[in-house]
């Protein structure tokens, strides 16, 4: 699930939205020890599809 992703509900302002991949992005980031690039990955697809509201209507 792409709001598990990045940790927000499904009525998610685009302002949350933002902060959870702004978050998540330094947490998984695959130059920070720790970091996973899958997971990176992972949170810059589920961001790009729910900060799009074509594609967020799509998902849904």
């Amino acid at each position: 699930d792409l709001y598990t992703v990045l940790g927000v509900s499904a009525d998610a302002t685009e302002a949350i939205l933002k902060r959870a991949y702004r978050l998540r992005s330094l947490k998984y980031h695959p130059d920070k020890k720790g970091g996973s690039t899958f997971a990176f990955q992972r949170v810059r697809e589920a961001f790009d599809t729910l900060s799009d509201p074509e594609k967020r209507r799509a998902y849904d």
